[in-house]
């Protein structure tokens, strides 16, 4: 079997070799990166020879620009993109989705994340957390709800995360709206020790990593319920 040419591109060379001595095992990942500079750099690297998957570092993106991720999709068009996530550099969530990335690897993720992250999207699946996700889906739907003639459209039914009780929907709705854990814990006469427990919970339940990343998940929430 050919192996999957991976190309791994950020203006980190000790990122690079990491993920480089990570993946050295894995006989059925060809991988080379590229230290980059510019947006030029950028170009002329990925127009020396053809690649299955491209790794992009966020913090070569937002630091060359995201317009960098349309001179990938121009230069290598069949590539399938994963971003290699780093919290400090993030990314909206409407660029994940305009440029169709595929994959999402945290930084310090395991050899064995990594490679699993190459092989599924190397095959075609997606490798994104809810998130993510959610936001890309709801996009979809409002897409496909405006086709629908007036008299037949029907408003989408809310979907839960089933996981979640009643009390972390409510604490991660709040989370979402901004609000933080001392005044979470004084509208649900909590302690904020106790807030932060169950929003860890609703983080491992939903996959974000953040508070603000819940707002992409707003819409899988349902309505408040009363306990």
């Amino acid at each position: 079997m050919k192996p999957i040419s991976v190309r791994v591109m950020s203006g980190r060379g000790a990122l690079i070799e990491s993920l480089g001595s990570a993946l050295a095992r894995e006989p059925s990942i060809f991988l080379t990166g590229g230290r980059l500079a510019q947006t030029e750099d950028l170009r002329v690297w990925l127009g020396q020879e053809s690649a299955d998957l491209v790794m992009l570092d966020t913090e070569l993106i937002v630091r060359l620009g995201v317009d960098s991720l349309g001179v990938v999709r121009d230069t290598l068009p069949q590539a399938r993109l994963i971003l290699l996530w780093d919290d400090a550099y993030p990314l909206a969530v409407e660029e994940i989705v305009r440029w169709g990335v595929c994959g999402y690897v945290p930084l310090g993720a395991s050899p064995q994340h990594c490679a699993r992250a190459i092989h599924e999207v190397s095959q075609g699946s997606l490798w994104l957390p809810h998130w993510i996700m959610s936001h890309a889906f709801r996009k979809l739907s409002v897409v496909l709800g405006s086709d629908n003639r007036a008299g037949d459209s029907k408003p989408p039914e809310r979907t839960a995360w089933p996981s979640l009780t009643a009390r972390e929907e409510l604490i991660a709705k709040l989370a979402a709206h901004g609000k933080t854990n001392k005044e979470i814990g004084r509208e649900l006469s909590l302690a904020p020790d106790t807030i932060k427990k169950h929003l860890q919970a609703v983080f491992d339940k939903v996959g974000v990593r953040r508070r603000s990343q819940l707002v992409y998940c707003l819409d899988l929430i349902p309505e408040t319920r009363r306990e």
